[in-house]
């Protein structure tokens, strides 16, 4: 059975929640990423930032009200933690890899961070990481009977 361990993405970029909101939008581009978790001073995780936050937040005025065309001369300087979401998506290592798509499937989860036994992370699991195993014709089923009821489907068909 497929498990989160080998679809994930290990080398993980994060965000300090401390960090301009310019510099997590530079770094993202540049990485060519959709989002990234965020940590705290101390290490530990405290929510993610997506691009569409960056985005949404690019144009909206600082008072409010609808967005308009042109930008704000004099907007607060903010920092990741003031747009991060604080909800963070988890999966197990061990997990079947199912699991991950039905999460990202939902429409919530944009990407899920992947821990260990110990609650430590060990990976990222993103739309692309679900799309790369696709394509490298990986099977997503939900435990090991399913692969082979799959596999005497093809056989003996």
């Amino acid at each position: 059975m497929l498990r989160v361990a080998d679809i994930m993405t290990r080398d993980v970029y994060t965000v300090r929640a401390t960090a301009p909101l310019d510099d997590v939008a530079w770094a993202l581009a540049t990485r060519n990423i959709r989002g990234a978790p965020v940590r705290d001073e101390d290490g530990r995780l405290v929510g993610t930032l997506t691009k569409n936050a960056l985005a949404a937040r690019a144009l909206k005025p600082a008072g409010g009200g609808p967005a308009r065309a042109v930008a704000d001369d004099s907007p607060p300087p903010l920092l990741a933690e003031d747009l991060m979401s604080p909800h963070v998506a988890f999966l197990r290592d061990g997990d079947a890899a199912v699991e991950a798509v039905r999460m990202l499937a939902d429409g919530v989860h944009p990407q899920a961070v992947v821990i260990d036994a110990d609650g430590d992370m060990v990976g990222i699991v993103t739309p692309m990481d679900v799309l790369k195993a696709l394509v490298h014709g990986d099977r997503f089923v939900e435990r090991d009977a399913d692969a082979e009821e799959i596999a005497a489907t093809y056989l003996n068909g």
